[in-house]
């Protein structure tokens, strides 16, 4: 029977609901405790794996990953795999393309919302009976008539400038590749260049993959040709911003506000300035995870590694990297 590894620790009632989800025919493992030392102790009896979590898919897994026939990723990123190792040994890696894109785009609107309106210290203040009701909402803002920039136009840009229509913003984009007359006609946003993209944005959001074109995109050069006052939203990688910049930029007011769902370290360290901030708004890397979107993401890995264990690949339905 094979063994598909799951390459991450989840609570008993997450993973109860993995479990429930496994095709007939396959048994599940999973780790009791993120370390690399239990990683590489299962996955010399796995035929595949299911990448989700933070834990290095490096040479030295692959190296020990004998049986090893294909790596199913649960989301889009692979920054946390060694994708030239995998080449090296030809094991094919599946990604899923768009499944919880929209959730995405979801949180990234909250967030938007959020931190312009003030939402954390909004609902902190009324709690504790301080009812400044003009003398803090004049402190707030509302998004319409903002230019709201988006760094990189992907799916989930593209769900987010949708959901953002009502709200009467000025939408622009920088990506690698411009988007034509044609896609800028239909999407209503405009493609410009990133630096026309830092000083016209009221909001910036952080909707690009992680490489080494983008790392540390968001630093203190960056930050200094913003608007004063601007707004950054992350919900994509948390090395697209360098932390001690933001955080210098949010003391100083050049950052107005920031909502975070990704962080550099991940599980955020308590000590990490960035918490202890009234105008920041965090979550823990759950723009991509609600109740739909989990158990859709697993149905269909589930099923890629079902198609590919039985050489049905022209049925394999998200993407190979």
């Amino acid at each position: 029977m094979p063994t598909i590894l799951l390459t991450n620790n989840y609570p008993i009632d997450v993973l109860d609901i993995v479990k429930h989800l496994v095709p007939d025919g396959f048994e599940l493992n999973s780790l009791s405790s993120n370390t690399e030392e239990e990683l590489l102790r299962k996955a010399v009896s796995a035929d595949y794996f299911i990448v989700s979590g933070r834990l290095k898919i490096s040479d030295r897994l692959l190296e020990v990953a004998k049986r090893l026939k294909m790596i199913q990723r649960t989301g889009v990123g692979i920054d946390q795999i060694d994708k030239q190792s995998l080449d090296k040994r030809e094991i094919p890696l599946y990604v899923n393309h768009g499944v919880n894109s929209f959730d995405v785009a979801e949180h990234t609107l909250m967030l938007i919302l959020a931190t312009s309106r003030k939402l954390f210290e909004a609902n902190t203040n009324t709690k504790i009976g301080k009812w400044n009701k003009q003398s803090f909402g004049i402190t707030t803002n509302s998004i319409r008539g903002k230019t709201i920039g988006m760094i990189g136009f992907g799916i989930i840009a593209q769900h987010l400038a949708h959901l953002l229509r009502p709200f009467n913003v000025n939408i622009i984009c920088s990506k690698r590749v411009p988007l034509t007359e044609d896609e800028e006609f239909k999407s209503n946003v405009k493609c410009v260049e990133l630096n026309n993209l830092f000083q016209t944005s009221d909001i910036i959001c952080l909707m690009t993959s992680l490489n080494d074109n983008t790392i540390n995109i968001i630093n203190s050069d960056s930050i200094s040709r913003m608007k004063a006052g601007v707004i950054i939203i992350n919900t994509a990688r948390g090395k697209l911003i360098n932390e001690k910049d933001l955080i210098n930029g949010l003391k100083t007011g050049q950052v107005k506000a920031a909502g975070l769902d990704v962080f550099i370290e991940e599980p955020v360290s308590g000590n990490n300035e960035l918490l202890s901030l009234d105008n920041v708004i965090v979550s823990p890397h759950i723009s991509g995870i609600t109740a739909e979107s989990f158990g859709e993401m697993y149905i269909k890995a589930f099923k890629n590694i079902q198609h590919f264990e039985n050489g049905e690949l022209a049925a394999i339905e998200h993407l190979k990297v």
